[in-house]
């Protein structure tokens, strides 16, 4: 048995000699790993994702020796690009929720943990994580539920709206400042507070719009540069969802426009489950005051204002 082992070793050293970037690199970083040999593994991720940048596994094991190393910045940037190649991604899916849950992120934590609970339905951890994660943050509603039922139609859609755009992140937030589910990297925002601060500039443009004589702006553009913000509405036939999205000049304005709108088509013309309850316009209101009060951050918490 350890001459096999000692064989295989030896197999995955020869092959990444002769190929930094062959698959070979991911089980023999991961053995190095295990070994306490952070260094060593770090530079023989590097350097088979500098050969193989698309390559899912690695990205993850990388987010994983980063969160070894006690870089969990890093650590969140590597599982992120790995769910952007694969969302069904498990692992990458499941460290996203438990860094989350650790960080006292508990919205973002509960959209990861229920995604990787899609794919693996039984697992005692993630059982536990997503209980802890809503009994610590907001309780669940007829609302949340909905949206939890409604996955398999907006995540596959949104995913290939991040894929074809190449924007940076997108944010689905109902009316009331919910998070419904995010695509991409946002670890230096407050998600929460930029949830609602969506809802409440749609709120906003809303009212300003009927006070003009018309029935509302369905999508609102600011930023130049790497910092453009893009925030559009998408109707179904049981109400709306707002999607926020942030991009950089890679992605032109026209083209985000054009496949939001095929997006919002598509969601549109998807086959919606019946909501349970639809909730009152008071309801609405003081859930959406709520939200906005969560924007109110401490000094010091990173604000969506920073991306101006």
């Amino acid at each position: 048995m350890i001459h096999e082992s000692n064989h295989r070793v030896r197999h995955w050293q020869e092959e990444v000699a002769r190929d930094p970037g062959a698959d070979a690199f991911v089980p023999l970083a991961d053995l190095y790993r295990a070994q306490g040999r952070l260094d060593v593994a770090l530079r023989v991720c590097w350097r088979g994702l500098e050969r193989n940048p698309n390559h899912v596994e690695g990205h993850s094991l990388l987010g994983s020796i980063y969160r070894d190393s006690d870089e969990p910045e890093r650590a969140y940037d590597e599982w992120d690009i790995a769910l952007g190649l694969e969302p069904s991604h498990l692992p990458s899916r499941r460290a996203m929720g438990f860094l989350c849950l650790e960080r006292g992120q508990m919205a973002e934590a509960e959209v990861h943990l229920r995604r990787a609970l899609d794919i693996e339905p039984d697992d005692p951890r993630l059982i536990r994580a997503l209980a802890r994660a809503e009994s610590r943050g907001e309780s669940r509603t007829p609302t949340t539920a909905y949206w939890e039922r409604t996955s398999h139609i907006l995540n596959p859609a949104v995913a290939r709206f991040v894929r074809e755009s190449r924007v940076r992140f997108v944010l689905l937030v109902d009316p009331t400042g919910r998070l419904v589910a995010q695509h991409g990297m946002t670890h230096d925002l407050d998600i929460a507070a930029f949830a609602s601060l969506a809802a409440g500039i749609q709120a906003a443009s809303g009212g300003v719009a009927r006070l003009l004589g018309q029935n509302g702006f369905s999508q609102l553009y600011q930023g130049k540069g790497e910092r453009q913000i893009f925030l559009g509405e998408v109707r179904f036939p049981h109400g709306a969802i707002l999607l926020l999205t942030v991009f950089g000049a890679t992605s032109p304005v026209g083209l985000v426009r054009a496949l939001f709108r095929e997006l919002a088509d598509d969601l549109a013309a998807a086959n919606w489950p019946q909501p349970f309850d639809r909730p009152s316009a008071s309801g609405l209101d003081s859930e959406l005051a709520r939200g906005v009060d969560r924007f109110r951050l401490p000094t010091g918490r990173t604000s969506p204002a920073e991306l101006e």
